[in-house]
């Protein structure tokens, strides 16, 4: 159940006790550090990056773990608040500012996000995880110690971010490795097959038209597809197929180049939460594969339906290094009973607990 409402940055939850707002620790607002723990009254922040959002809790003891069931309900668009996925924040040590913890929408754990990072560097600075006055902080994530730099803009709430997103790996496939992406495995049921047993390439009923294809690994796992016209894929269709084909996953982008060889456009499916606005490494992958395959250079901009971001690339095309840049907003913050939340939710204690519960 939603506990008060979601306010502007600076403005704490309706019904906070005043001895909860404006306290401070290390020249940050500090209000979600403060009450978030409690299961009851769990407060959390919501930001973005170009729409690809994230709630973010911050747990400055490293006392707190989310569930699979509690970030699911969390991120549900209908019935929880509603995310891309959910971003749990320790302070850092050895060298290390903050250390980032991220689940997708589906509750799986995650390696990084790009935008993610992003949204994490605004948010230690916004609660005072890291002083007011740093140009740069050191994210520990599940891929790494990675540096991000935070620029706040003029209009309370918004600023942009870089993220020096470290090496990747790039493979470009060979027109018979592409064309067997997407095969029926034997689980799949739906999967399409014509004569007899032999798999047929989804990727060719879903407005593909594919033309390259490049595996990419920046901390975590991405197919990228090229095509003409990336916007009249069925992102969705081709994302999840690809998702379900590969052992533990896989982000998927379709993209294309132009007007410019520095612009390519891209869509994403991200592993573990669907279609996306935006996605901060698809981003990167898709900038290093374009390098890879000559078709772009070193400076590449790249538009997705929720925005504009840029990627800077050096080193050997097949591993190059990434710098990820773009905007990123704190929406504000947000109070939530998570306990009653899962009870609420059938699909996660089931009807049975629901009834005793309402009996009760």
């Amino acid at each position: 159940m939603l506990i008060g409402k979601c306010e502007p940055p600076g403005v704490p939850p309706t019904g906070w006790p005043p001895s909860q707002i404006g306290m401070k620790t290390k020249g940050g607002a500090g209000l979600l550090g403060m009450i978030s723990l409690d299961r009851s009254k769990m407060v959390l922040a919501k930001h973005h990056g170009l729409g690809n959002d994230f709630l973010i809790l911050i747990d400055g003891d490293d006392s707190f773990r989310l569930s699979a069931a509690d970030v699911r309900i969390l991120c549900d668009r209908h019935r929880g608040i509603g995310a891309d996925g959910v971003i749990r924040i320790t302070r850092g040590r050895d060298g290390v500012d903050v250390v980032m913890e991220l689940r997708n929408a589906g509750g799986e754990a995650a390696e990084t996000s790009g935008n993610g990072l992003r949204c994490v560097a605004q948010a230690a600075l916004h609660e005072g995880l890291v002083d007011a006055q740093a140009e740069s902080m050191v994210v520990l994530t599940g891929a790494g110690s990675l540096k991000v730099t935070y620029r706040p803009a003029a209009l309370k709430g918004l600023g942009e971010a870089s993220v020096e997103m470290g090496a990747s790996s790039v493979e470009i496939l060979s027109s018979d490795e592409w064309m067997l992406l997407g095969a029926p495995t034997s689980d799949d049921t739906l999967a399409p097959r014509s004569g007899g047993d032999v798999p047929q390439n989804l990727l060719a009923g879903c407005g593909a038209g594919i033309t390259a294809a490049c595996r990419v690994r920046i901390g975590n796992p991405h197919v990228v597809l090229f095509c003409e016209d990336a916007l009249a894929v069925d992102i969705a269709a081709v994302g999840s197929r690809l998702d379900r084909s590969v052992a533990g996953g896989t982000n998927v982008e379709v993209v294309s180049v132009g007007p410019r060889t520095s612009e390519i456009a891209m869509v994403v499916w991200e592993r573990g939460v669907g279609e996306t606005l935006a996605c901060g490494t698809g981003a990167c992958a898709a900038a290093a594969a374009a390098r890879a395959l000559g078709v772009s250079g070193d400076s590449v901009k790249v538009s997705s339906p929720g925005g504009v971001l840029r990627v800077e690339l050096s080193g050997d095309p097949l591993a190059p290094r990434a710098v990820l840049s773009g905007p990123v907003q704190r929406v504000g913050v947000v109070e939530v009973d998570l306990d009653s939340l899962l009870l609420a939710s059938v699909d996660e204690v089931g009807e049975e607990q629901v009834e005793m519960s309402a009996a009760t």
